[in-house]
């Protein structure tokens, strides 16, 4: 169950991406779908080597956290800065040997919040002093990457990885009832700020007249009423211009925020309403074959676009149905496992999967702003495909438990890994993670 999804996703999103591809006639075939093919193929082989591989001797979980974290989160995340590739308003990737580039911040938010979790549950047994100061360096773990991902101007994958770990560390401090509290209390706190963007894209009706009479005095008439336009939006987010590190967030901020949008976002949206519950049919979509969704984002930032206009609502809801089973999965491990570490873990996981999904599909819909982010094994993209892979085969090294028998105590003498379970199953486990309540 953790790997049957995953790859029933990366099926459809290989035959989307060689249906948007593939040319129909003429044009020279793009070979994306055969690089997707060769990316699952390599994320099962890096789940199977997380899963699996045996740790050196007396190298705890911890520690093989802590090199991660060094090399990810820290390591590339400085040099994508140093040498890494420009592309659009950022620099993201790194090349590898010439042959393909990869994007260092997909790996360093599993990295990350594998040494978190690992982190804030080693504090059981130590004194107040020493558990503080864990949990602090917890926070400077966070900020750090964090940090380096914002320089690069990904502001998505910064904010993906604050919330996840944000969740992680507020799991791991607070009780499910005071979190529960929060939520209730945070609801009716944001409900003004979702009034005042509905208002921007949505004025009142002597403002849309006033809009709609100045659309048919000019040359390009609209026969609907319209919001602010991206440039008034502009001139109020960014008046005198915008330079710099967020130099770029205004212009999708007004294009968010103005009823007129972006030609992505409008024709992201089309894609959804030409489908409609059925679909136009594989490769028959007129908005991505005919080129009117650029070819260069439709099997990345919008691939659930695409395959609502294919198959329409009901091929959007069978990919959303396979990913909230991906997210039972992987809450059920966690909550199975005998380690404190593999739930946090697990959390933090699917928080992050959670989020790619629902941003993905508000960027389509026009709900969030158009920030770039990928649908979890669906999209094209090696890093993140590989990335969930590797999150994926963490989750099951972290298992403990196999047919409902316990596995033996961990940390002994013997190295990795540990004494099999009395029916002779072979199971994987962290060194220094015993059951709990067990004895050391």
């Amino acid at each position: 169950m953790r790997l049957l999804p995953p790859l029933l996703l990366c099926l459809i999103g290989i035959l989307l991406t060689y249906g948007v591809c593939v040319p129909l006639a003429g044009a020279p075939e793009r070979l994306y779908w055969r690089r997707q093919v060769f990316f699952v193929i390599l994320g099962l082989g890096v789940y199977f080597v997380v899963a699996r591989a045996s740790l050196p001797r007396r190298w705890s979980a911890g520690m093989s956290a802590a090199a991660c974290y060094g090399v990810f989160c820290g390591l590339l995340l400085v040099l994508v800065l140093l040498v890494g590739r420009s592309t659009g308003n950022g620099r993201r990737w790194l090349s590898v040997f010439g042959l393909t580039t990869v994007q260092p911040a997909e790996f360093a938010k599993i990295a990350g919040l594998w040494a978190l979790a690992e982190l804030v549950n080693s504090t059981s047994g130590l004194r107040p002093a020493e558990a503080l100061r864990r949990h602090l360096l917890a926070c400077v773990a966070v900020a750090v990457p964090a940090a380096l991902i914002v320089l690069e101007r990904s502001l998505g994958n910064a904010f993906l990885f604050c919330a996840a770990a944000g969740v992680l560390l507020v799991s791991r401090w607070l009780s499910w009832q005071t979190l529960l509290a929060g939520v209730l209390i945070a609801v009716p706190l944001l409900l003004p700020l979702g009034v005042t963007v509905h208002r921007l894209r949505h004025p009142p009706l002597a403002v849309q007249a006033e809009h709609l009479a100045e659309g048919r005095a000019g040359i390009e008439a609209r026969e609907r009423a319209c919001g602010l336009s991206q440039r008034e939006v502009g001139s109020v987010l960014a008046p005198g211009g915008s330079e710099g590190l967020f130099s770029h967030c205004p212009a999708r901020f007004s294009c968010y925020l103005s009823r007129e949008g972006g030609w992505n976002a409008e024709q992201a949206s089309r894609c959804i309403q030409i489908g409609g519950y059925t679909g136009c049919g594989y490769r028959r979509g007129r908005v991505t074959i005919l080129g009117y969704l650029p070819r260069t984002v439709q099997h990345t930032d919008f691939a659930y676009c695409v395959l609502s206009e294919s198959l329409g609502l009901a091929g959007g809801m069978a990919a959303l149905a396979l990913v909230a089973t991906i997210l039972g999965t992987i809450l059920w491990n966690g909550l199975r496992s005998a380690s404190p570490a593999a739930w946090s873990f697990a959390t933090a996981l699917a928080v992050l999967v959670f989020l790619h999904t629902a941003i993905h599909v508000g960027m389509g819909l026009r709900l969030v702003p158009i920030i770039g982010v990928p649908f979890p094994f669906l999209s094209y993209g090696g890093s993140v495909t590989v990335s969930m892979f590797a999150g994926l085969g963490l989750l099951a090294r972290y298992s403990a438990q196999r047919d409902g028998i316990p596995m033996a105590a961990a940390g002994k003498a013997d190295g990795w890994p540990g004494t099999p379970d009395p029916a002779g199953a072979r199971s994987y486990r962290q060194p220094e993670l015993p059951p709990i309540g067990a004895a050391r």
